[in-house]
């Protein structure tokens, strides 16, 4: 092993001679000729470089390092040798040295391998395959320089990184689905393997400091070296978002949340597994995987783990290494305070089949009882914006700089947070700020003050529920109509989700209906999940629009200004059919709505609201609401009351917007137990909407999905509504959705556009 040492030593002295302060050095070394050192390196250096290496080799051999590759020379050898054969036998060990004089980072990252690998971690067992997937660590030093010396995998070995399989830059034909599934489910094998075993209920991920910390300096000091990074409003691909400071701010108000979403336990985890740090070995009968370059925590939330996979598959992989062309250009405006960013770029045909694969495995871990996560999802969209923000300082610093990659991971990054932010009731395309609740909290008091005021004043208020479980307060309404239906108040709970493309609608439309008749975990959901037994049914529906709203504003010079912006809506129904709940065969007295303003809760997507359904003429109803003249029968006008119990001003209201819905609803059904029937559980809305600008005639469409329950709700209850709508978003990327219908169709015809610039 001399010739080893020596050539160690002699890379250590020329590397502490020509960069003391430098990055760290790393250093893979199978034998070999001793190197010669550059000129000018004192004697100091050349002898602790030789403590060095001589300490590491010492302790490698000491903890089983040993030479892999023997070579025969059959050159005899002289001095007299009489035997017959002589022959010089040299032996070469593979390893990889690494060092840095500046941080005790990089030893505790050696030690966490070694403790790893020996299984040595306090109050944890991990099973043997999990333990054998981490590289032996032959030494460690803890004194500057720090390093440690570690088992190598040439690629004369068989061993090459995902990465590197994934994305065959210039080096043959892109991986195939098969081959990319087989290795990342190998991937997650081993790492699942781990976090089940090394569930610990004793400390809970620092999400505050892991995440949110992360990406406050990483932006700061990106900012700090490139203008552009500046924080300030923009649109990335067209999508408008927040300043990231603003996004931040939003986060630091609601610290509850982050502790809400933050799991009750830690498990082992890398820290850095993106494909670069997976090596894998593979034959036709199996693949092995190595885990090398870990982060030193040795102990953390497995979701970051799984978000340094997906966005390295999502964002890095593919704009880094695309399989053809040149890698993607960015284009980057800025239009008085706000920047705009555009790009594009492709993705391999089996991205989204890995990622799906990734967080399958993440919701399979996350319902189990001894790791229940019920709040995965929203803190997955966290670590993904914190990985992503991550990067673009080190593009900006790299030689030469990698300036696209920087501005578009960085746009990636931005669009995570905005998604992640959606949640915190900070949501995207300018709509208002909402308030956010507690997950499992049935009747918010901002609500409940609005029913209160309504039992005390109204005469004759009667108490019960609707078929979905929604609670009613009903009551005779202001004037007879066609069918004698009571006027009612609904508090109503419904997880309002929106896609991320049209793309995921209509992957879900499909699921939704491939899976009908069948158990949901054949398409709809994963098979592990708690209602992956229940089965899909579509309801019929008539041909054309299922309705035709006409929805109704004033004049922002009016005292309080414009009503769907502040997320109250009054909705006239002009069309209706059997899918919809109310309808009216009298062309004057039709069926009326208003919606106050929803609260979010802190599960994605979740809100509750209160509606007013009524039946009446409109233009009736609004003179009786501003009259003068106290009566039971504007008492009892849905507009008087939310006039009194919310300060609305109603003078003025003219048709701003029409709405047309196209609904495909489809029920998941409990199959019967014993003597009890079959039960319907949830019901799932998706809606197609076209809406129109009354006055400029312009069109916008955009989809529209409702998740509910067909049960009574409470606070369980709201709970299972979350839990399988959280389920359902991860899997078809479907967001929360940022406001009220009426606020989308203003929205996506321009309307809400020229309100703002009044």
């Amino acid at each position: 092993m001399q010739t080893i040492r020596d050539e160690l030593a002699s890379a250590i002295a020329a590397y502490l001679g020509a960069s003391p302060s430098g990055p760290t050095f790393v250093r893979k070394l199978r034998g070999g000729k001793t190197s010669s050192l550059p000129s000018g390196i004192s004697s100091d250096v050349v002898q602790l470089a030789d403590q060095i290496a001589e300490e590491a080799i010492r302790n490698a051999l000491a903890s089983g390092l040993r030479p892999t590759r023997l070579y025969f020379d059959k050159k005899p050898l002289g001095g007299g040798n009489t035997a017959e054969v002589v022959a010089r036998l040299t032996l070469h060990a593979s390893f990889a040295f690494k060092m840095d004089q500046n941080t005790p980072k990089l030893a505790h990252e050696g030690e966490t391998m070694r403790m790893i690998k020996n299984n040595q971690l306090p109050g944890i067992k991990l099973p043997e395959e999990f333990c054998q997937a981490w590289p032996a660590i032959y030494s460690v030093r803890f004194d500057p320089p720090y390093a440690y010396l570690m088992e190598f995998f040439p690629e004369e070995d068989g061993w090459l990184s995902l990465e590197s399989r994934l994305y065959r830059t210039g080096k043959g034909p892109l991986a195939t689905s098969t081959d990319a599934m087989r290795w990342i489910g190998k991937v997650l094998d081993t790492l699942f393997t781990g976090y089940v075993a090394s569930v610990s209920n004793r400390h809970r991920p620092n999400l505050v400091e892991d995440y949110v910390g992360r990406i406050r300096e990483r932006l700061t000091k990106t900012a700090e070296r490139d203008h552009r990074f500046t924080s300030r409003p923009m649109t990335v691909q067209g999508r408008q978002l927040h300043p990231w400071q603003s996004y931040l701010e939003q986060i630091e108000r609601h610290r509850s949340f982050l502790d809400e979403i933050t799991p009750p336990f830690t498990t082992v985890t890398h820290g850095d597994p993106n494909p670069g740090n997976l090596m894998l070995r593979t034959t036709t009968e199996k693949v092995e995987v190595k885990l090398i370059d870990p982060k030193e925590w040795m102990t953390g939330d497995y979701l970051f783990d799984v978000a340094k996979i997906t966005h390295f598959l999502e964002a890095t992989g593919p704009i880094e290494k695309p399989a053809e062309g040149e890698p993607p250009k960015a284009e980057f405006r800025l239009s008085g305070g706000t920047a705009e960013l555009d790009y594009a770029y492709g993705q391999p045909a089996w991205t989204k089949m890995l990622v799906d694969a990734c967080l399958e495995r993440a919701a399979q871990f996350a319902a189990r009882k001894e790791s229940r996560d019920p709040h995965w999802c929203a803190r997955y969209e966290l670590g993904m914006a914190a990985n992503l923000f991550g990067l673009p300082l080190g593009r900006l610093s790299a030689n030469p700089p990698r300036e696209d990659a920087a501005l578009i991971l960085f746009g990636e990054g931005m669009k995570w947070m905005d998604r992640f932010c959606s949640r915190l009731g900070t949501v995207s395309s300018r709509a208002p700020s909402v308030t956010v609740i507690g997950s499992n909290e049935v009747e918010p008091a901002s609500l409940r003050r609005v029913r209160d005021w309504l039992r005390e004043h109204v005469p004759g208020v009667v108490e019960t529920e609707d078929r979905r479980g929604f609670q009613l307060l009903q009551w005779e309404p202001s004037r007879p109509n066609d069918n004698a239906k009571p006027a009612e108040l609904s508090l109503e709970h419904e997880a309002r989700l929106m896609p991320e493309d049209e793309r995921e609608a209509t992957r879900l439309l499909e699921a939704l209906s491939v899976n009908e008749g069948r158990p949901a975990g054949e398409f709809l959901l994963p098979d592990d999940s708690p209602y992956a037994g229940l089965i899909v049914r579509r309801y019929k529906r008539e041909s054309g629009a299922q309705s035709v709203d006409r929805y109704y504003d004033r004049p922002a010079a009016a005292e309080g200004g414009w009503l769907i912006p502040r997320q109250f809506t009054i909705r006239e129904r002009i069309q209706s059919s059997s899918f919809m709940t109310w309808s009216s065969g009298n062309a004057k007295m039709r069926a009326l709505n208003m919606e106050l303003p929803f609260v979010a809760l802190d599960s994605g997507g979740m809100t509750t609201r209160l509606e007013f359904n009524w039946k009446d003429e409109l233009h009736v109803c609004l003179e009786e609401a501003m009259g003068t003249e106290a009566s039971d029968v504007r008492q009892r006008n849905p507009l008087f009351i939310a006039s009194q119990t919310m300060g609305l001003a109603l003078a003025g209201m003219v048709p701003v917007l029409e709405h047309t819905t196209y609904r495909q609803k489809f029920g998941l059904w409990r199959s019967p137990i014993g003597e009890d029937p079959e039960k319907e559980i949830f019901v799932v809305n998706v809606d197609t909407v076209v809406a129109q600008d009354l006055k400029t005639k312009r069109l916008g469409t955009y989809w529209d999905i409702d998740i509910s329950s067909v049960s009574k709700v409470d606070s369980a209850e709201l709970l299972r509504v979350g839990e399988f709508a959280a389920t359902l978003a991860t899997r078809f990327r479907l967001l929360a959705n940022p406001g009220t219908k009426a606020w989308r169709d203003a929205l996506v015809t321009g309307l809400l556009e020229q309100w703002n610039a009044i």
